[in-house]
C-alpha cells in the first residue's frame, strides 16, 4: 500500500464520486433489462423496497475498489474507507428516507436524494479514513470480511427477505423478487 497524495486524492475521491452516481443509476434498471437475471439479484435491486436500494451504493463502490486495485492504485486504509463507506450508506439511507416519509414527503425525488446524500457524506468520510494515518493491517482484513458478511445478507435477504417496511416493495406492496408483476 502507499500513501496518496492529498490533492490526488481530493481529485480521485470526486472521480469515485462521479463513477459511483452513474453506476447507481444505471444498476438501479440492471435487474429488470436484464430479464430478472438472478445472477444479478445479489448485486442490484430486484424491487423498490429501501433495503434492495442498499445495494446499489454497495455495489458500485466494490466495483470502483475493484477498478482501482485493478490499476493498482494501493491507497492506504482503503479497505476500511470502504467498509464504512458501505455501511454509512446503510444506516444513512434508511434514516433520511424514513426521516423524510414521516414528515410526509415520500416521492422519488427523496428517494434518489437519500441515495446521494449518504454517498456524498460517505465519500468525505473516506477522505478522512484514508488521510488519518496508516491503519493496523488487522482493520483492514476486518473490514473485508465484514464486507463478505453484508454481501452474504444481501444473497438471504433477497431470497428470503423477512415482513419487515424496509424489505417491502412500496410499488407492488410484496417482498422479494416479485415474479409477475402483471398479476399484482
Amino acid at each position: 500500500m502507499r500513501k496518496i497524495d492529498v490533492n490526488h486524492l481530493k481529485i480521485y475521491i470526486v472521480i469515485e464520486l462521479v463513477v459511483v452516481s452513474i453506476l447507481c443509476y444505471i444498476l438501479h434498471f440492471a435487474f429488470e433489462k436484464s430479464g430478472n437475471s438472478i445472477a444479478l439479484a445479489s448485486l442490484v435491486n430486484v424491487n423498490e423496497s429501501v433495503w434492495e436500494h442498499l445495494k446499489l451504493p454497495t455495489t458500485s463502490f466494490i466495483l470502483f475498489a475493484l477498478a482501482t486495485y485493478i490499476v493498482n492504485r494501493k491507497i492506504e486504509n482503503y479497505n476500511v474507507a470502504l467498509c464504512i463507506k458501505i455501511i454509512m450508506c446503510m444506516i444513512l439511507i434508511p434514516l433520511i428516507y424514513y426521516c423524510f416519509k414521516m414528515l410526509g414527503y415520500e416521492n422519488r425525488l427523496v428517494n434518489v436524494a437519500s441515495l446521494y446524500i449518504s454517498v456524498i457524506i460517505a465519500e468525505i468520510y473516506e477522505y478522512y479514513i484514508i488521510t488519518r494515518g496508516v491503519l493496523d493491517k488487522k482493520y483492514n482484513s476486518t473490514a473485508i470480511i465484514i464486507i463478505l458478511i453484508i454481501q452474504i445478507l444481501f444473497v438471504i435477504f433477497t431470497f428470503h427477505p423477512l415482513k419487515l417496511d424496509i424489505f417491502r416493495d412500496s410499488r407492488y406492496n410484496s417482498y422479494g423478487i416479485i415474479k409477475n408483476k402483471e398479476e399484482l
